[in-house]
């Protein structure tokens, strides 16, 4: 008797438990809890929010998306490149646009907040950009990387 009232006891505490945080939030109830993220994060999601706002359209190379690569202490981007452009662009096209766009999201990363900038006087941001594009395989095939403190583009 006493195991079915402590089994009732804890299934009652656990749906109870369930319940309390399936709560159904409100705006308001929203827009009052904190989100906790770090600094670089930030920084990272108003970049990416500039470069779309700036941008308005989608092109041939598509809009960066910024990672911090922990292991490498290194920020980064990738963007996507539309294979059929990418088939049929001459070398000089493709590489000025994706030097072009390889220059425009690291400045807007690295230029959006005065604390990153002595990255950039010492040239120790270790940033890359790569463009990628899908093929056949699953696996994202890396046309491109742009190396930011160098200002080079190298095309696989």
């Amino acid at each position: 008797m006493r195991l079915i009232f402590l089994t009732t006891t804890l299934v009652c505490l656990f749906a109870t438990h369930l319940s309390a945080q399936q709560k159904n939030f409100t705006l308001s109830d929203l827009a009052s809890s904190p989100a906790v993220i770090t600094k670089l994060d930030w920084l990272m999601i108003k970049a990416e929010v500039r470069v779309m706002r700036d941008e308005q359209s989608v092109s041939d190379v598509g809009w960066p998306t910024y990672y911090y690569d922990k292991a490498e202490n290194s920020l980064s981007a990738s963007a996507f490149v539309n294979p059929k452009w990418w088939e049929h662009a001459d070398t000089k096209t493709a590489k000025e646009e994706l030097n072009s766009r390889g220059t425009l999201y690291y400045s807007t990363m690295f230029y959006s907040d005065s604390q990153l900038l002595p990255l950039i006087k010492n040239k120790a941001t270790g940033c890359q950009v790569r463009f990628f594009t899908w093929g056949k395989s699953p696996n994202p095939i890396v046309l491109a990387t742009y190396l930011a403190d160098k200002g080079e583009l190298i095309l696989k």
